[in-house]
């Protein structure tokens, strides 16, 4: 094996370890909006007298399109090192004439992901759902709300 080749799987399992931390901050950062979205809702109970406000709606809005941008600006970092991935491993590749190196194309990043859509990947993507629903749950509830059904 060649130096080059050395050096370019230690980078890759630097990257590895960078994507393995954005990927456990998603999950955390999931966890801290529905943590944070509770907790805003419980003092907003505290200073609305207990009363339904317009201010929970803001707030059921607000914090979780915030936590929606964090995960999104993580989960493109995280592609994006997938695709650094696949670019060391595509250099080692290119370098030795190994069938199995041949067979590794794409194989931590899908060639059909491109550059050009990473962004609106990142944006709307299946791990986002929890958003989707608390988004989509409170648009539901404050409509409801300004139709006085609750």
């Amino acid at each position: 094996m060649e130096i080059k080749d050395q050096i370019d799987w230690k980078v890759i399992d630097q990257l590895h370890a960078a994507t393995i931390e954005f990927s456990r901050n998603c999950s955390s950062i999931k966890k801290l909006c529905v943590t944070v979205l509770i907790a805003a809702c419980t003092l907003l109970a505290k200073f609305t007298g207990e009363a339904l406000d317009p201010s929970f709606f803001v707030a059921g809005f607000l914090i979780p399109l915030f936590f929606w941008g964090l995960d999104a600006i993580s989960y493109f970092y995280q592609e994006k090192l997938r695709g650094m991935i696949n670019d060391k491993l595509n250099d080692i590749k290119n370098r030795n004439a190994s069938d199995t190196l041949r067979s590794l194309e794409g194989i931590v990043l899908g060639t059909h992901r491109t550059k050009k859509s990473r962004v609106t990947r990142s944006i709307f993507n299946s791990s986002m759902l929890l958003y989707y629903i608390l988004i989509g749950l409170d648009i539901i509830l404050f409509i409801a709300f300004k139709n006085k059904l609750i």
